[in-house]
């Protein structure tokens, strides 16, 4: 897979790193898995697009975990 550069803060797109954050809010493991399967992640965007899409996304199949996951922010 190609390395896909997020706009923010230049990083290189790391589906365990995100995996992990969906996780963290509370998410299960076949809900983080249906979010994985559906995220579409561009080179260049934003990472504010990317955390909508999966706040979206979580709303449809967790909507308790969707409401932690667009509260948290990186310390």
């Amino acid at each position: 897979m190609a390395k896909i550069k997020l706009v923010k803060r230049g990083d290189t797109y790391k589906p365990a790193k995100l995996k992990a954050s969906i996780k963290r809010a509370g998410a299960s493991s076949k809900v983080v898995n249906a979010v994985m399967k559906k995220v579409r992640v561009r080179n260049r965007m934003s990472t504010l697009s990317l955390r909508r899409q999966v706040t979206k996304l979580l709303r449809k199949f967790a909507p308790k975990a969707a409401k932690k996951y667009a509260k948290r922010k990186k310390k």
